[in-house]
């Protein structure tokens, strides 16, 4: 990164950690292999409870017509890399659509501001954003579908149905992070609306045709087997995750985010942990789908997700 000036690089963003504000610069990217540039990158600070972190997350969004390998928005992670790692090769190996994770080495004006030791050891973590370039690379085969991101401080974003505006949903801390010219949230809302509302006697059938269910307790079951304590709707919380539904496919299905805190809590701990939450609550009780979380997640123990060779990559 190569901010116009040191003067402006000497305040940012330490100095107003909760701003979304952002600094021009130029991205400079090498891979060992080729170097290449990016002009009029925007860097700003990101995070919810790292936002004070020193050194800062950053933000990184590029001109739309100049993108990186495919995309134009991503973060640099300074907080728990190493966890960030190991918490996205398990759920990518579990089968989870799950935002791309790398470590890399970042220069701010030549200068690498992380610590060399533990628990970061030099690096950040590189992580994909959840929107439209997303879609594009892990659902190549129906790309044009939404993505929705969940965020609140106050942990309401709880999936519970509040009616059949999009406002109201914007309030609680939803976004739309693709398609959002559109502006069109009917999807989401009716998948509240039957998360909330469908009948007993019918449970399975109407949940199945607006949520993947099988990939739901797939979801449910990484966050449990891997001792996460993020507040997030994996563990129970309104807070912090990521849903894509597709054209082709309509189904929602949950996006694996956020794996900072993983193995921070007992191993295999139970996936009910999640019911927590009301509607997550009756959807992982149903007798069908609890039936199909359980076989999820001696699947997930038992077979190639969680075991000592995968962790060595051996």
């Amino acid at each position: 990164m190569l901010f116009r000036s040191r003067a402006a690089l000497a305040s940012f963003p330490e100095q107003f950690p909760q701003s979304n504000a952002g600094a021009q610069g130029t991205l400079v990217f090498s891979d060992g292999v080729r170097t290449e540039i990016r002009y009029n990158a925007r860097f700003r600070n990101r995070g919810a409870s790292s936002r004070t972190a020193i050194p800062p997350n950053y933000r990184v969004t590029l001109p739309a017509d100049r993108p990186l390998r495919g995309v134009t928005d991503f973060n640099l992670n300074s907080q728990e890399v190493m966890r960030q790692i190991a918490g996205w090769a398990l759920a990518a190996r579990a089968g989870l659509a799950t935002e791309f994770h790398q470590p890399v080495q970042v220069r701010v004006n030549g200068l690498n501001r992380q610590q060399a030791g533990a628990p970061s050891f030099g690096s950040y973590a590189y992580q994909e954003a959840p929107d439209s370039d997303f879609a594009a690379n892990h659902f190549p085969l129906d790309s044009e579908g939404n993505v929705y991101r969940a965020s609140s401080s106050g942990h309401s974003t709880t999936l519970d149905y509040i009616g059949d505006s999009k406002s109201s949903y914007e309030a609680q801390g939803y976004s739309k992070t693709s398609n959002q010219s559109e502006d069109d949230w009917s999807d989401f809302i009716n998948l509240t609306k039957q998360l909330s509302s469908t009948a007993t006697s019918n449970y399975v059938e109407r949940i199945s045709k607006v949520a993947d269910i099988d990939q739901w307790v797939r979801y449910f079951a990484v966050f449990a087997m891997s001792g996460s304590s993020e507040t997030s709707l994996g563990t129970g919380v309104g807070d912090d995750f990521a849903m894509y539904r597709g054209v082709l496919d309509p189904r929602f299905q949950l996006i694996g985010h956020d794996w900072d805190s993983i193995a921070e809590t007992a191993a295999s701990q139970s996936v009910f942990q999640a019911g927590a939450l009301p509607v997550i609550d009756r959807f992982l009780k149903n007798p069908e789908v609890s039936r199909r979380d359980r076989k999820s997640t001696r699947l997930n123990s038992s077979h190639t997700v969680i075991s000592y060779a995968v962790f060595c990559l051996k």
